[in-house]
């Protein structure tokens, strides 16, 4: 399969470089050849290419070229950028400094996307304590309906586009990214 997701990516076929691009990092740990797969079509546009370029630019510590990349797979529609973009902006990745009410905004866009996982990363937020006590009541109120909600979403839609189960933040968990330590914080229920 590698070996035609290459030919492909030769031929400038931008999924197949993305997805190489995936495996290269979740797989071999090189984004190096990640950046060198999507650069092209990220640059082009290509939603799917920028957001594995974004990961990659994040692996290498160039942080704010990874935020801006995250940002416009965002803006282009691509769900799952959407989703990781909220990590970006609450964590901080590649900001001055973390911005949970800008994360808070952009999830909005999840749900627009119909995106599983956004009731839970919400669920999440609330319980941060960051957005008052009623939030934080609300955030535990709503984790069980947000678990069976991702859970019936997951079974049901699985090869939605809105759907793409990478793990790079937990691969980034215990490394150090640019000199600086990437903490996860939406692993833990």
């Amino acid at each position: 399969m590698v070996e035609e997701l290459e030919k492909l990516a030769k031929l400038g076929s931008a999924w197949a470089a993305a997805v190489l691009g995936c495996i290269c990092l979740n797989v071999s740990s090189d984004p190096d050849r990640a950046i060198e797969l999507c650069e092209r079509h990220a640059k082009n546009g290509d939603h799917y290419a920028l957001f594995v370029y974004a990961w990659a630019l994040l692996h290498k510590g160039r942080r704010p070229a990874s935020l801006l990349a995250m940002e416009r797979a965002s803006k282009l529609g691509f769900p799952p950028a959407t989703l990781d973009y909220v990590t970006f902006l609450w964590q901080g990745w590649g900001a001055k400094k973390r911005s949970p009410r800008g994360a808070l905004f952009v999830l909005r866009r999840a749900f627009r996307a119909r995106h599983p996982a956004a009731l839970i990363w919400l669920s999440r937020m609330y319980r941060s304590g960051q957005f008052g006590a009623i939030r934080w009541a609300a955030g535990w109120l709503m984790l069980p309906v947000a678990l069976i909600w991702q859970t019936c979403s997951d079974e049901r839609s699985l090869f939605m586009p809105c759907i793409l189960a990478l793990n790079h933040v937990s691969n980034l968990q215990d490394q150090s990214v640019g000199g600086a330590r990437l903490r996860n914080e939406f692993h833990a229920f």
